[in-house]
């Protein structure tokens, strides 16, 4: 380049004018080069992080029902110099994903997530991933927790998010079936911490009682269930034991009638033996008297065969319906024995798992016992917890990494663009436009920011 431009300015007349800043505008043009490569790669930046700015926009935007603008402006919002527009965009993803879909609800979880992410040293969406659906299990809505608590419970009991919010969202609908809430829930893990139980050993504590309580639930179900059946075969036997009494009653009935009838028939029986001997004693009787009387005693005599008959059947029924009696009798036995070891073996269920009270909810000092905790820690862990009013914001702070402010980036952009500027002066006479990109460079400083991503 520097024979061309010997050659022509030569040609030119202006050899003794020019040939001093030749070296100067050689330089320049080297430097021309330069700038325009370093300007294209910065605005490259800027440009690949809007466009992944208005994608992510558009994606929350349909998980959560707001408008893509919203998006944006919430986005953007939590970005700052301690979180990155990645960071920003997952985090409100995870929400969306999550279910939450009003503008304020967004704003106040992504605050509260992010700024939990600093003070544990985890993203905030990993946070809300993680958390959400563990308070769903307890039947809370993240919007009513308060994050001062949760992040106070997480930095004294060394306990793992991850392995939390699993456990939590394992065992949450028997933690809730037994009346305990979230906060319940961190006072136990605070309690436990101050009583050395702490970290991944105060998970497992927490999952194996309530592990063994649903154990205890399931066997108090079927106890209920044993004492229900025993309950209604004792009714049975006891219907049963009824109804043979009854029959007993009118087997005995049949038996003193048969017995009332064979007496009738030996009387009548007797009755016309001697009407007979009557008859055949009277020297007026005829034969045809006499054969009347001998039918009569035939007939009397046939009557009290069947009064006996009768009377048998009638004694054959009370022995029988006597041992239906004893049968009877022997099962009201035998069902109430069932009902008494239902009963003994519910009230043992009873006594294996932490139950609520007649309120619904698990008393402080039923919980400590389960946990095997001393008396009154579950308590004093709330007291803990009621004072840590701004933990969150002091553990995020402590643990924030020290990254450049905004306001030194820009000084360090403006120091390149005077730098580059000062270098393209000399050609401010042959290529005016070009002069124009120092300037431009200032101005690049806030959306070259878009680039941290």
């Amino acid at each position: 380049m520097a024979d061309m431009l010997k050659e022509l300015f030569v040609s030119l007349g202006l050899k003794d004018e020019l040939s001093g800043k030749l070296s100067t505008v050689v330089t320049a043009m080297s430097a021309v080069t330069v700038g325009v490569s370093a300007l294209s790669n910065a605005i490259q930046g800027p440009i690949d992080a809007f466009n992944k700015l208005e994608s992510a926009s558009m994606v929350t935007a349909l998980q959560t029902g707001r408008t893509k603008e919203e998006m944006m402006g919430l986005i953007e919002g939590l970005h700052s110099v301690d979180t990155t527009m990645q960071e920003s965009i997952d985090l409100f993803t995870a929400l969306g994903r999550a279910g939450v879909d009003s503008e304020e609800e967004l704003k106040l979880l992504g605050d509260q997530f992010d700024s939990l992410g600093d003070a544990t040293g985890k993203s905030g969406a990993s946070m809300a991933e993680t958390l959400i659906p563990a308070m769903k299990a307890l039947g809370e809505e993240a919007t009513n927790v308060d994050f001062d608590k949760l992040t106070v419970m997480f930095m004294e009991t060394n306990v793992s998010a991850e392995e939390f919010g699993a456990a939590i969202k394992r065992i949450g609908p028997d933690l809730q079936e037994v009346g305990l809430t979230f906060e319940d829930v961190e006072k136990a893990m605070v309690a436990m911490e101050e009583q050395g139980i702490e970290g991944r050993k105060a998970i497992s504590t927490l999952n194996e009682v309530f592990a063994k309580n649903k154990e205890a639930a399931e066997a108090v179900i079927e106890a209920q269930e044993d004492l229900e059946d025993a309950s209604k075969n004792l009714i049975d036997a006891q219907e049963e034991l009824a109804d043979a009494n009854e029959r007993l009653l009118d087997s005995n009935d049949s038996y003193a009638d048969s017995s009332d009838r064979v007496t009738s028939a030996e009387n009548d029986l007797a009755e016309a033996k001697l009407k007979l001997a009557e008859v055949q004693k009277d020297q007026e009787s005829s034969s045809l008297d006499i054969l009347k009387a001998q039918n009569d005693v035939t007939e009397a005599s046939n009557k009290l065969a069947s009064a006996h008959r009768d009377q048998a059947d009638a004694g054959r029924e009370v022995v029988k319906t006597e041992s239906e009696l004893k049968d009877a009798t022997e099962g009201v036995k035998t069902a109430q024995m069932s009902v008494e070891e239902a009963t003994k073996k519910l009230t043992e269920a009873q006594k294996l798992g932490v139950d609520a009270n007649k309120d619904g909810k698990v008393s402080a000092e039923e919980l400590e016992k389960a946990l095997g905790l001393e008396a009154g820690s579950v308590e004093e862990a709330g007291k803990k917890l009621d004072a840590s009013a701004g933990k969150m914001d002091e553990y995020a702070a402590a643990q924030a990494e020290a990254i450049p402010k905004a306001e030194q980036f820009n000084v360090w952009m403006e120091k390149i663009g005077v730098s580059l500027g000062g270098a393209l002066q000399p050609l401010e006479g042959i290529v005016g436009p070009i002069g124009g990109i120092a300037g431009a460079l200032s101005g690049l400083a806030t959306p070259i920011l878009l680039c941290r991503l």
